[in-house]
């Protein structure tokens, strides 16, 4: 069956890169192992968009679960620092875009949506969403964008100066409360998809997770029902990406210069974090680089940075790169798209 074979490959792909220690590898292991299958093996991989959407409903949930009150207070606290660091970096983002567009002669939306400092996952949606867009470059720009930061980061955090801290680590309960939860968050992902939100099916769950979380208790998500939702996730995307032309070939250059462009300018403004601050230099550095949230809150525990502030930060720029960037990105390619019809 054509279903259980590409389940089957997407499962092999992320064992492998699990064992291999490879970044986000229930993502990026199914999707690789997917895309490569689909041109060397004479399988008819298929894949139910309705299973994608489940996985996003899921990932949503712990996106939500994440903006904790904790999480909360320390937005509010620097809730302008956060937003001029976060403009600041879309702004960079749009104009690095608009320079790759220049340079490579690829169209602006898909230089856009590569270079977006969200999470992978979060990009990856609204570039399936959006017409005209070439996922294929999109994914390989986010995936050059998040090994940089993976590999530099924890390098640059281990010689700063650790703090002290002290995390409780959380335990599932299958409790009435959290099936609640997970019904509350499927009618929000189908209300969302109602009313034609951008990302419906990750925005919906995690704005009803945010709320009800500050009235009921939540469950952390179980690592193995994260790891299904990734897979799912990472397939659909693996049999969306198509055999590599030229230009596709030649944007692996300009996807390692926008990466290390957007990596400088994060660490330059991490400085100037650091200069007007009192938390320390890691800290600093870990509020501010674009990478994924679980990636960098694993490295703020090992490292000892002030996490509460870390996450605070990082799920500020994740939100704002949900609810904002989809309105300026959709405002800029209406834009686009009547000058093209009125030429």
């Amino acid at each position: 069956m054509p279903f259980l074979q590409t389940a089957a490959i997407g499962t092999l792909g992320g064992i492998l890169f699990t064992v291999l220690h490879l970044p986000i590898p229930w993502l990026l292991g199914p999707m690789l192992a997917v895309m490569v299958s689909a041109r060397l093996l004479p399988f008819n991989l298929q894949w139910d968009k309705r299973i994608r959407n489940a996985g996003l409903i899921v990932i949503g949930y712990v996106i939500g679960r994440s903006l904790t009150p904790t999480a909360l207070a320390e937005i509010f606290s620097q809730f302008w620092l956060m937003l001029v660091f976060t403009a600041s970096l879309v702004a960079l983002c749009i104009g690095i875009a608009y320079m790759i567009t220049k340079l490579s002669g690829l169209d602006f939306k898909t230089a856009l949506l590569g270079t977006i400092p969200g999470g992978m996952t979060q990009a990856l949606v609204m570039a399936e969403e959006t017409e005209g867009v070439d996922v294929a470059i999109v994914t390989m720009t986010q995936t050059v964008r998040l090994l940089i930061i993976i590999c530099s980061v924890p390098i640059i955090v281990t010689v700063m100066p650790r703090e002290p801290l002290t995390v409780t680590e959380e335990v599932f309960h299958f409790t009435p409360s959290f099936v609640g939860y997970m019904l509350t968050a499927t009618i929000a992902a189908l209300l969302a998809a109602h009313f034609r939100f951008p990302t419906a099916y990750l925005i919906g769950p995690a704005l009803i997770t945010v709320i009800l979380q500050l009235i009921l208790p939540s469950e952390p998500m179980p690592a193995a029902i994260i790891h299904v939702a990734q897979l799912a996730m990472g397939v659909n995307v693996g049999l969306m990406l198509k055999p590599s032309d030229g230009k596709q070939k030649g944007a692996l250059l300009y996807a390692l210069l926008s990466g290390s462009i957007l990596f400088v300018a994060a660490s330059l403004l991490a400085l100037l974090f650091y200069q007007l601050t009192d938390v320390s230099a890691a800290t600093s550095l870990l509020a501010l680089v674009p990478g994924g949230l679980d990636q960098i809150g694993m490295v703020a525990h090992a490292v000892g940075a002030d996490l509460p502030l870390v996450s605070g930060y990082q799920i500020f720029r994740l939100f704002f790169v949900l609810l904002i960037v989809p309105f300026i990105m959709r405002a800029i390619f209406t834009h686009i798209d009547n000058n093209h019809t009125s030429t």
